[in-house]
Protein backbone atom coordinates (compact mmCIF):
# COMPACT_ATOMS: atom_id res chain seq x y z
CA UNK A 1 0.00 0.00 0.00
CA UNK A 2 1.15 3.49 -0.98
CA UNK A 3 1.98 6.19 2.04
CA UNK A 4 0.62 9.65 1.84
CA UNK A 5 4.19 10.31 0.91
CA UNK A 6 3.92 8.35 -1.72
CA UNK A 7 0.71 9.52 -3.22
CA UNK A 8 1.16 12.88 -3.30
CA UNK A 9 3.91 12.87 -6.11
CA UNK A 10 0.95 10.27 -7.66
CA UNK A 11 -1.60 13.12 -8.10
CA UNK A 12 0.67 15.86 -9.31
CA UNK A 13 2.08 13.02 -12.14
CA UNK A 14 -2.09 12.99 -12.90
CA UNK A 15 -3.34 17.08 -12.66
CA UNK A 16 -4.61 17.01 -16.22
CA UNK A 17 -7.55 14.26 -15.12
CA UNK A 18 -9.12 17.05 -13.37
CA UNK A 19 -10.00 19.13 -15.72
CA UNK A 20 -11.22 21.73 -13.06
CA UNK A 21 -8.73 24.58 -13.99
CA UNK A 22 -7.60 26.11 -17.78
CA UNK A 23 -3.87 24.73 -18.96
CA UNK A 24 -2.30 25.55 -21.86
CA UNK A 25 -3.99 23.10 -23.95
CA UNK A 26 -7.12 25.38 -23.33
CA UNK A 27 -8.69 27.02 -26.78
CA UNK A 28 -10.26 30.52 -25.68
CA UNK A 29 -12.46 31.08 -28.59
CA UNK A 30 -12.69 29.10 -32.21
CA UNK A 31 -15.73 28.97 -34.62
CA UNK A 32 -15.12 25.78 -36.95
CA UNK A 33 -18.03 25.25 -39.98
CA UNK A 34 -18.67 21.43 -40.50
CA UNK A 35 -19.34 21.46 -44.20
CA UNK A 36 -20.85 17.84 -45.70
CA UNK A 37 -18.11 15.69 -46.03
CA UNK A 38 -15.22 17.54 -43.72
CA UNK A 39 -13.41 15.82 -42.11
CA UNK A 40 -13.36 16.78 -38.69
CA UNK A 41 -14.08 13.04 -37.70
CA UNK A 42 -11.73 11.87 -34.73
CA UNK A 43 -11.04 8.14 -34.61
CA UNK A 44 -9.98 7.98 -30.85
CA UNK A 45 -11.99 9.03 -28.36
CA UNK A 46 -10.19 11.97 -26.61
CA UNK A 47 -10.67 14.88 -23.96
CA UNK A 48 -10.27 18.31 -23.97
CA UNK A 49 -9.79 20.77 -21.36
CA UNK A 50 -12.36 23.74 -22.90
CA UNK A 51 -15.72 23.26 -23.77
CA UNK A 52 -17.41 22.41 -27.03
CA UNK A 53 -21.08 23.03 -28.42
CA UNK A 54 -21.97 20.96 -31.49
CA UNK A 55 -24.50 22.64 -33.23
CA UNK A 56 -26.07 19.87 -36.09
CA UNK A 57 -28.09 21.70 -38.91
CA UNK A 58 -28.22 18.06 -40.71
CA UNK A 59 -27.68 14.90 -39.31
CA UNK A 60 -25.77 11.60 -39.88
CA UNK A 61 -23.34 9.49 -37.90
CA UNK A 62 -22.88 8.66 -34.17
CA UNK A 63 -21.16 10.90 -31.41
CA UNK A 64 -20.15 8.90 -28.22
CA UNK A 65 -20.25 10.84 -25.04
CA UNK A 66 -17.80 9.41 -22.31
CA UNK A 67 -19.18 5.78 -23.72
CA UNK A 68 -22.70 6.42 -24.60
CA UNK A 69 -23.47 6.26 -28.37
CA UNK A 70 -25.64 8.60 -29.65
CA UNK A 71 -26.85 9.23 -33.19
CA UNK A 72 -26.30 12.59 -34.75
CA UNK A 73 -29.85 13.82 -35.27
CA UNK A 74 -31.14 16.88 -37.61
CA UNK A 75 -31.72 20.32 -35.55
CA UNK A 76 -29.49 18.78 -32.40
CA UNK A 77 -26.98 20.64 -30.09
CA UNK A 78 -24.30 18.25 -28.57
CA UNK A 79 -22.20 19.54 -25.02
CA UNK A 80 -19.08 18.63 -24.23
CA UNK A 81 -17.51 19.93 -21.26
CA UNK A 82 -13.95 19.26 -19.84
CA UNK A 83 -13.15 16.05 -19.30
CA UNK A 84 -15.97 14.30 -20.98
CA UNK A 85 -14.32 11.46 -23.14
CA UNK A 86 -15.87 11.60 -26.98
CA UNK A 87 -15.46 10.21 -30.13
CA UNK A 88 -17.69 11.81 -33.47
CA UNK A 89 -18.40 9.38 -36.39
CA UNK A 90 -20.08 12.33 -38.43
CA UNK A 91 -22.06 10.72 -41.57
CA UNK A 92 -21.48 11.87 -44.88
CA UNK A 93 -24.19 14.18 -45.55
CA UNK A 94 -24.13 15.94 -41.54
CA UNK A 95 -23.89 19.37 -41.81
CA UNK A 96 -23.23 22.05 -38.74
CA UNK A 97 -20.55 24.09 -36.57
CA UNK A 98 -18.97 23.60 -33.55
CA UNK A 99 -18.24 26.53 -30.79
CA UNK A 100 -14.98 25.84 -28.67
CA UNK A 101 -14.31 28.21 -25.75
CA UNK A 102 -12.40 27.87 -22.47
CA UNK A 103 -13.10 29.01 -19.15
CA UNK A 104 -10.58 31.78 -18.95
CA UNK A 105 -12.11 33.14 -22.06
CA UNK A 106 -16.01 33.26 -20.63
CA UNK A 107 -14.69 34.53 -16.77
CA UNK A 108 -12.37 37.14 -18.44
CA UNK A 109 -11.25 37.32 -14.75
CA UNK A 110 -14.05 37.62 -13.49
CA UNK A 111 -13.80 36.85 -9.85
CA UNK A 112 -17.47 35.04 -10.30
CA UNK A 113 -16.21 31.84 -11.83
CA UNK A 114 -18.99 29.11 -10.87
CA UNK A 115 -21.70 30.51 -13.45
CA UNK A 116 -21.13 27.83 -15.70
CA UNK A 117 -22.18 24.95 -13.44
CA UNK A 118 -25.69 26.84 -13.79
CA UNK A 119 -25.81 25.05 -17.06
CA UNK A 120 -27.83 22.24 -16.49
CA UNK A 121 -26.49 20.69 -19.90
CA UNK A 122 -22.86 21.30 -18.45
CA UNK A 123 -20.55 19.29 -16.93
CA UNK A 124 -23.39 16.57 -16.77
CA UNK A 125 -21.86 13.01 -15.42
CA UNK A 126 -24.86 11.34 -15.27
CA UNK A 127 -26.10 11.29 -18.95
CA UNK A 128 -24.88 12.58 -22.40
CA UNK A 129 -26.35 16.00 -22.95
CA UNK A 130 -28.01 16.41 -26.49
CA UNK A 131 -30.80 19.20 -27.14
CA UNK A 132 -33.05 17.88 -29.78
CA UNK A 133 -35.36 21.19 -31.84
CA UNK A 134 -37.58 21.09 -34.33
CA UNK A 135 -37.19 23.08 -37.56
CA UNK A 136 -38.66 26.34 -36.31
CA UNK A 137 -36.80 26.71 -33.12
CA UNK A 138 -33.48 26.06 -34.49
CA UNK A 139 -33.70 27.92 -37.35
CA UNK A 140 -34.66 30.79 -35.27
CA UNK A 141 -31.32 29.40 -32.75
CA UNK A 142 -29.17 29.21 -35.77
CA UNK A 143 -29.62 32.86 -36.95
CA UNK A 144 -27.57 33.33 -33.66
CA UNK A 145 -25.19 31.23 -34.39
CA UNK A 146 -24.77 33.16 -38.03
CA UNK A 147 -24.20 35.88 -36.10
CA UNK A 148 -21.07 34.63 -33.88
CA UNK A 149 -19.39 33.02 -37.52
CA UNK A 150 -19.65 36.42 -38.63
CA UNK A 151 -17.68 37.96 -35.48
CA UNK A 152 -15.42 35.48 -35.79
CA UNK A 153 -14.72 35.88 -39.71
CA UNK A 154 -14.52 39.78 -39.63
CA UNK A 155 -13.65 41.69 -36.10
CA UNK A 156 -12.80 38.26 -33.51
CA UNK A 157 -13.79 41.09 -30.87
CA UNK A 158 -13.37 39.54 -27.45
CA UNK A 159 -16.08 41.34 -25.29
CA UNK A 160 -18.74 41.13 -28.82
CA UNK A 161 -17.69 37.14 -28.92
CA UNK A 162 -18.40 36.71 -25.20
CA UNK A 163 -21.49 38.63 -25.19
CA UNK A 164 -22.50 36.54 -28.25
CA UNK A 165 -21.69 33.26 -26.75
CA UNK A 166 -23.10 34.48 -23.47
CA UNK A 167 -26.17 34.63 -25.69
CA UNK A 168 -25.68 31.29 -26.49
CA UNK A 169 -25.49 29.72 -23.35
CA UNK A 170 -28.83 31.16 -22.11
CA UNK A 171 -30.78 30.66 -25.05
CA UNK A 172 -29.46 26.74 -24.66
CA UNK A 173 -30.80 26.77 -21.44
CA UNK A 174 -34.35 28.06 -22.55
CA UNK A 175 -34.80 25.46 -25.03
CA UNK A 176 -32.99 23.15 -22.74
CA UNK A 177 -35.57 23.61 -19.80
CA UNK A 178 -38.53 23.91 -22.13
CA UNK A 179 -37.88 21.01 -23.17
CA UNK A 180 -38.19 19.44 -20.07
CA UNK A 181 -34.91 17.70 -20.03
CA UNK A 182 -33.78 18.42 -16.43
CA UNK A 183 -36.64 16.72 -15.27
CA UNK A 184 -38.77 18.75 -12.52
CA UNK A 185 -37.26 22.08 -11.92
CA UNK A 186 -37.99 22.12 -8.28
CA UNK A 187 -35.04 22.38 -6.38
CA UNK A 188 -32.71 22.84 -9.65
CA UNK A 189 -30.52 25.49 -8.13
CA UNK A 190 -29.69 23.16 -5.08
CA UNK A 191 -29.06 19.83 -7.23
CA UNK A 192 -27.02 21.98 -9.55
CA UNK A 193 -24.87 23.32 -6.69
CA UNK A 194 -24.69 19.45 -5.43
CA UNK A 195 -23.34 18.55 -8.70
CA UNK A 196 -20.21 21.20 -8.68
CA UNK A 197 -19.34 20.20 -5.13
CA UNK A 198 -19.30 16.84 -6.06
CA UNK A 199 -16.89 17.89 -9.16
CA UNK A 200 -14.67 19.01 -6.56
CA UNK A 201 -14.86 16.70 -3.85
CA UNK A 202 -15.78 13.05 -4.93
CA UNK A 203 -12.25 11.77 -4.88
CA UNK A 204 -12.45 12.21 -1.31
CA UNK A 205 -15.81 12.68 -0.30
CA UNK A 206 -18.32 10.17 -1.05
CA UNK A 207 -20.83 10.24 2.59
CA UNK A 208 -24.35 11.83 1.16
CA UNK A 209 -24.38 13.12 4.17
CA UNK A 210 -21.35 15.55 3.57
CA UNK A 211 -22.71 17.22 1.01
CA UNK A 212 -26.39 17.61 2.44
CA UNK A 213 -24.86 18.89 5.50
CA UNK A 214 -22.63 21.26 3.17
CA UNK A 215 -25.75 22.26 1.61
CA UNK A 216 -27.66 22.62 4.47
CA UNK A 217 -30.30 20.35 3.61
CA UNK A 218 -31.40 17.17 4.90
CA UNK A 219 -30.47 14.15 3.31
CA UNK A 220 -33.69 12.64 2.70
CA UNK A 221 -34.58 15.95 0.52
CA UNK A 222 -30.73 16.01 -1.36
CA UNK A 223 -32.01 12.39 -2.39
CA UNK A 224 -35.44 13.52 -3.63
CA UNK A 225 -33.68 16.47 -5.36
CA UNK A 226 -30.97 14.48 -7.15
CA UNK A 227 -33.77 11.09 -8.39
CA UNK A 228 -36.03 14.15 -9.96
CA UNK A 229 -32.86 15.13 -12.01
CA UNK A 230 -31.18 12.35 -12.57
CA UNK A 231 -33.41 9.44 -11.89
CA UNK A 232 -30.65 8.72 -8.86
CA UNK A 233 -30.19 8.87 -5.07
CA UNK A 234 -27.01 11.02 -4.00
CA UNK A 235 -25.35 7.83 -3.21
CA UNK A 236 -25.77 6.48 -6.93
CA UNK A 237 -24.86 9.61 -8.38
CA UNK A 238 -21.29 10.17 -6.72
CA UNK A 239 -20.71 6.26 -6.97
CA UNK A 240 -21.49 7.04 -10.87
CA UNK A 241 -19.29 9.90 -10.99
CA UNK A 242 -16.44 8.06 -9.43
CA UNK A 243 -17.17 5.27 -11.94
CA UNK A 244 -16.93 7.65 -15.00
CA UNK A 245 -13.73 9.05 -13.91
CA UNK A 246 -12.52 5.93 -13.43
CA UNK A 247 -13.65 5.01 -16.90
CA UNK A 248 -12.12 8.18 -18.24
CA UNK A 249 -8.67 7.52 -17.01
CA UNK A 250 -8.72 3.74 -18.39
CA UNK A 251 -9.58 4.95 -21.84
CA UNK A 252 -5.57 5.39 -22.42
CA UNK A 253 -2.84 3.40 -21.05
CA UNK A 254 -0.49 6.75 -19.47
CA UNK A 255 -1.31 5.08 -15.87
CA UNK A 256 -1.66 1.69 -14.58
CA UNK A 257 -4.80 0.31 -12.98
CA UNK A 258 -3.27 0.59 -8.96
CA UNK A 259 -1.79 4.33 -9.79
CA UNK A 260 -5.61 5.30 -10.97
CA UNK A 261 -7.29 3.75 -8.12
CA UNK A 262 -4.75 5.73 -5.97
CA UNK A 263 -5.85 8.46 -7.46
CA UNK A 264 -9.55 8.19 -6.66
CA UNK A 265 -9.01 7.56 -3.22
CA UNK A 266 -9.05 4.06 -2.87
CA UNK A 267 -5.85 2.66 -1.35
CA UNK A 268 -6.42 -0.58 -1.29
CA UNK A 269 -6.19 -1.79 -5.52
CA UNK A 270 -7.78 -4.92 -4.64
CA UNK A 271 -11.29 -2.57 -3.51
CA UNK A 272 -10.96 -0.74 -7.02
CA UNK A 273 -11.35 -3.38 -8.15
CA UNK A 274 -14.07 -4.88 -6.98
CA UNK A 275 -15.79 -1.93 -7.27
CA UNK A 276 -14.91 -1.40 -10.77
CA UNK A 277 -16.55 -4.73 -12.07
CA UNK A 278 -19.75 -5.08 -9.78
CA UNK A 279 -20.26 -1.65 -10.79
CA UNK A 280 -19.61 -2.00 -14.35
CA UNK A 281 -19.91 -5.12 -15.33
CA UNK A 282 -16.34 -5.99 -16.24
CA UNK A 283 -12.85 -5.64 -14.81
CA UNK A 284 -10.83 -2.42 -15.46
CA UNK A 285 -8.38 -4.44 -17.42
CA UNK A 286 -10.88 -5.65 -19.76
CA UNK A 287 -12.33 -2.74 -20.28
CA UNK A 288 -9.15 -0.62 -21.00
CA UNK A 289 -8.02 -3.70 -23.56
CA UNK A 290 -11.72 -3.02 -24.96
CA UNK A 291 -11.13 1.18 -25.11
CA UNK A 292 -7.81 0.63 -26.50
CA UNK A 293 -8.97 -1.69 -29.18
CA UNK A 294 -12.22 0.63 -30.29
CA UNK A 295 -9.98 3.43 -30.21
CA UNK A 296 -7.30 1.79 -32.90
CA UNK A 297 -9.82 0.48 -35.05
Amino acid sequence: MLSSYELQPLAEAIPIHDFRTDSKESVPFRFIALNAGSGYDIFKPHRHNYYEIFFFRKGGGTHTIDFVEVPIKTNSVHFISPGQVHLMNRGPESEGSILLFSREFYYCNSVHSEQLYTFPFLHSSSQASVLELSTEQFDLFHSIIRQVEMETNEGRNHEVLRAWLQLVLHKCKALYEASGTPGNLKGLDVFLEFRKRVETHYRQERNPSFYASSLFVTEKKLNLLCKAQTGLSVGEYIRDRVLLEAKRLLHNADHTVKEIGYFLGFEDPSYFNRFFKLHSGTTALAFRSGQLQSGQN
